[in-house]
């Protein structure tokens, strides 16, 4: 059995989009709480422990990694998890790196629906982002999300609408209605996917025949030609999320492959990265399995 794993954000989620999809609801969007600051998308691995309030003690002790842990905060793990979840569900993001908007919880379900019904979206059935910092970018909302997940459901059936309404579930747009749990549990809960697999045989999610996905990369400050990308949380590059048949047009980079390749001109802050920019290492076990998986999937 190939599995995600439960207890982290995009397992949790996926177990609540499950849980709607079987109940015969819609899903207007699917995601994760994030805690965002206006600085967080160039932070570096350097700027961690006053960042995260480490001690020195602390980062020795429980041998943490600097560049993992800048990933959390420039926003590129959240970038991935969602790519995750998309692969698994077929919702992709309405735009490029997701609107990731300052909102909430109970405003989720309005912001997250039709420009037509108030909200932000282009189109339903997306993965999304809601950021707990507040729009100046340094301040906590009152009640944001945080770690927690959320899926914005639809139904158009009255009796069901009053009922959600009765129980007193947040509700936006038209006939939308937000579920969430405001924490995810990571290892705690990793034990209910290795019985789901060992016993039933079933994954907590497995991704789709084809990716709807990707998580391309993105120069976190101007690049000069010939320097070293050095791939998620680190000093070059963050990732962010695109549609599959988007990146492969335009010949993204992958963010998985931006680890060690030369840069074969400048990039501006900001610039998406291509396959063409970049020196690739041909001797790369993991450039040989992306190929092999484009030349199966696609």
């Amino acid at each position: 059995v190939y599995t995600l794993v439960d207890g982290d954000q995009p397992g949790v989620t996926m177990n609540m989009v499950e849980w709607a999809r079987t109940l015969g609801f819609e899903i207007v969007a699917a995601g994760r709480g994030t805690i965002l600051y206006a600085d967080d998308r160039t932070g570096t691995p350097d700027t961690v422990p006053m960042r995260f309030g480490f001690s020195e003690e602390m980062i020795k002790r429980r041998t943490i990694n600097l560049q993992m842990f800048n990933s959390f905060r420039d926003g590129s793990k959240a970038q991935i998890e969602m790519t995750a979840l998309a692969n698994m569900t077929g919702l992709p993001p309405d735009v490029r790196g997701m609107h990731e908007p300052s909102v909430n919880i109970p405003d989720i379900p309005r912001v997250f629906s039709l420009k037509e019904e108030g909200g932000i979206l282009e189109r339903e059935g997306v993965v999304e982002l809601a950021n707990s910092v507040a729009e100046d970018g340094k301040t906590l909302l009152p009640f944001g999300l945080k770690g927690g997940v959320f899926v914005v459901i639809k139904t158009d059936h009255p009796f069901i609408q009053e009922d959600l309404v009765g129980y007193h579930v947040h509700a936006g747009g038209k006939g939308n209605f937000l579920l969430y749990r405001p924490y995810h549990l990571v290892a705690i809960e990793a034990p209910l996917s290795i019985v789901k697999a060992a016993l039933y045989g079933q994954p907590t999610g497995a991704p789709l025949g084809k990716p709807v996905a990707e998580v391309i990369t993105v120069a976190k400050r101007n690049l000069k030609q010939g320097e070293r990308l050095d791939g998620s949380g680190g000093y070059t590059v963050n990732g962010l999320i695109e549609r599959a048949e988007i990146a492969r047009a335009e010949r993204l980079l992958p963010l998985g492959l931006a680890y060690g390749v030369t840069l074969k001109q400048d990039v501006a802050q900001g610039e998406a990265i291509t396959y063409d920019m970049v020196e690739l290492n041909e001797d790369s076990f993991l450039l040989k399995l992306r190929r092999l998986q484009d030349a199966t999937v696609w």
